[in-house]
């Protein structure tokens, strides 16, 4: 769901982003708008693709697997999902940005400061949650891992 609703945005920020990063337009207020615009949209289509992952988790779980378990775990990790879900589409809304702007070397510090996190914060859930917990946990770890990237490079766009 991420995937197919986030990544086409890393392709429009890319797409219109180009000609209001040139040197002869005046204090880049175009791109801060146009930038402001791509994040909207992404916002729109995280909440799309948030809702329908809800949907499907929620009322069509059933159709996955008849395992009582496995569809009661699905379910209880739907808030924490949903939400990350959100976050990843929101953010790569964002990348395009960034990746026009030709930031790439701040894409890719924050990505690897990111990932750190990440794997600090799973290491350390490993050692101290089990089971359906750890899965809970796990989502938020990914939801803070996007909003992490979110504010980075709101503060790098937007100051």
């Amino acid at each position: 769901v991420a995937v197919l609703c986030g990544d086409p945005l890393i392709q429009a920020g890319q797409a219109f982003m180009p000609k209001y990063l040139l040197p002869s337009v005046p204090k880049r207020s175009a791109a801060r708008k146009m930038a402001g615009l791509l994040q909207q949209v992404g916002v729109g289509a995280g909440f799309a693709a948030a809702f329908g992952c809800a949907l499907v988790c929620l009322l069509g779980a059933g159709t996955f697997t008849t395992d009582a378990a496995v569809i009661k775990q699905v379910q209880t990790v739907v808030t924490p999902m949903c939400f990350a879900v959100l976050a990843n589409v929101v953010s790569k809304s964002m990348y395009g940005v960034t990746v026009a702007a030709k930031q790439l070397t701040f894409l890719a510090a924050i990505t690897g400061v990111g990932l750190g996190l990440f794997a600090l914060a799973l290491w350390r859930m490993n050692a101290v949650l089990v089971g359906p917990e750890l899965y809970y946990w796990m989502w938020w770890v990914v939801a803070g891992y996007y909003v992490l990237a979110i504010v980075c490079i709101q503060v790098l766009t937007f100051g």
